[in-house]
């Protein structure tokens, strides 16, 4: 079930649609709760959690909130050595002991010292673990599986026993804590689309690889919201990709620094907390290209002094990276979104949507990889949810948010995004 498309005849009935989607394509459901307003789903070292809001009687406008986090209230978000074992190979999974929890958090042997009968030199968290009551031991934790013994690790927690979005085990930092629509429109959410009825939504996933969630939907008719989560192709070698992406669109200008859509690092908001509005993604191993020591999180945000991030920390307060997203502020955007495709002689240029790392101290932009199976394009020549085929790929075309040019807010021109059709 890799592609859906359906209506909704309200916010609860359209999330509960992704529902249904997620947990048929393999994620976790931690927490539905339409009554508070709360769903949450996991896969791997992503949680992603919505928040609407329940308690206004009509609110107007109605947004939905969207949160990342590494696992679902408490749970491990960092973890060290602390005795090497032996006997181990690569790709092991160990998995952390004792402690009460929904799931045990695991951890993956990257690398053995083969000098040193398979002593463990190299682990990453492989998954957090979920709503653990009580917490393991944290020094010299004793992991079971895998093909050695005697391996310890030392375990960092984070997160809240009983909690909501936004106190989810290494919280990204974005997002207020609080299930009031007044709040919820300062943080990162699918912006201003009411309380339905939806026209259309159309849900795109891969069918195996790189897992990602992509929604094109249709809020009012003719105008447009996009969310995405999940990874990212990557580039070179650090750890991390997960990503979380909302929409919010304030001004009439598509390439306007007030709109934020995908993993956009036009995004350049310095006022309020309107920054949690930007998205996220996780990023590690960075240190030496000027990343802080344990630093988890990135934040793409396309502020014009480099290093200038609107918010500094994460939930935990370690301070996160400046990322730039490439929907666009980038190199392909400006070469390629003002060509027109002609169908009729093959011609359909899109381009890709990149993200980079960047750092002031030492001066560096790294490319870190792109989104897959979505792509910018300029949409002149297509209608909304038209399908383009090329080669054996079918793509199906949206504007950013309204195919129009009349200086309103709700327009965003010719610019489009193409995704991927997998059935």
């Amino acid at each position: 079930m890799a592609f859906e498309t359906g209506t909704a005849s309200s916010m609860a009935d359209f999330v509960a649609s992704i529902d249904t989607f997620l947990v048929a394509e393999g994620w976790t459901q931690d927490e539905a709760t339409p009554a508070s307003g709360i769903y949450s789903w996991t896969l791997g070292l992503l949680n992603v959690s919505v928040r609407w809001d329940v308690v206004t009687s009509s609110p107007s406008p109605e947004h939905l909130a969207l949160y990342q986090a590494l696992g679902y209230r408490r749970g491990v978000k960092r973890v060290a050595i602390n005795a090497a074992g032996t006997g181990y190979a690569v790709d092991d999974i160990l998995t952390v002991a004792g402690g009460t929890s929904t799931t045990a958090a695991t951890i993956r042997v990257t690398s053995v010292d083969s000098g040193a009968s398979d002593a463990i030199d190299g682990a990453v968290l492989e998954t957090a673990g979920s709503n653990y009551t009580a917490d393991p031991t944290t020094t010299g934790n004793s992991v079971t599986g895998g093909t050695g013994s005697s391996a310890t690790f030392d375990l960092t927690m984070s997160g809240t026993v009983s909690g909501v979005p936004g106190q989810f085990c290494g919280d990204c930092g974005s997002g207020v804590v609080s299930a009031l629509d007044s709040s919820l429109d300062e943080t990162r959410s699918l912006y201003e689309i009411g309380d339905g009825p939806y026209p259309s939504y159309h849900f795109f996933t891969n069918e195996t690889g790189v897992n990602y969630f992509y929604c094109a939907l249709q809020y009012s008719s003719g105008l447009y919201r996009h969310l995405a989560f999940g990874n990212i192709e990557k580039k070179g070698d650090w750890v991390g990709g997960e990503f979380v992406c909302g929409h919010t669109h304030t001004n009439a200008s598509p390439t306007s620094s007030s709109n934020c859509v995908l993993l956009d690092g036009r995004w350049n908001q310095s006022s309020g907390s309107q920054e949690n509005r930007a998205p996220t993604m996780r990023v590690e191993g960075l240190q030496s290209y000027g990343q802080v020591t344990d630093g988890q999180w990135g934040e793409c945000n396309g502020d014009a002094t480099l290093g200038n991030l609107k918010v500094a920390t994460d939930r935990d307060g370690t301070a996160r990276t400046q990322l730039l997203g490439g929907f666009k502020a980038n190199m392909f955007a400006p070469l390629f979104g003002w060509v027109r495709s002609n169908v009729a002689n093959g011609f359909v240029p899109m381009y890709p949507i990149a993200v980079w790392f960047v750092s002031t101290s030492p001066s560096t932009i790294r490319l870190l990889g792109f989104m897959k199976d979505v792509r910018g394009i300029n949409i002149a020549a297509f209608t909304a949810g038209e399908e383009v085929t090329i080669g054996s790929d079918v793509w199906v075309v949206f504007p950013a948010v309204r195919k129009q040019n009349t200086a309103v807010t709700d327009e965003s021109r010719n610019q489009g995004i193409a995704y991927l059709k997998r059935t």
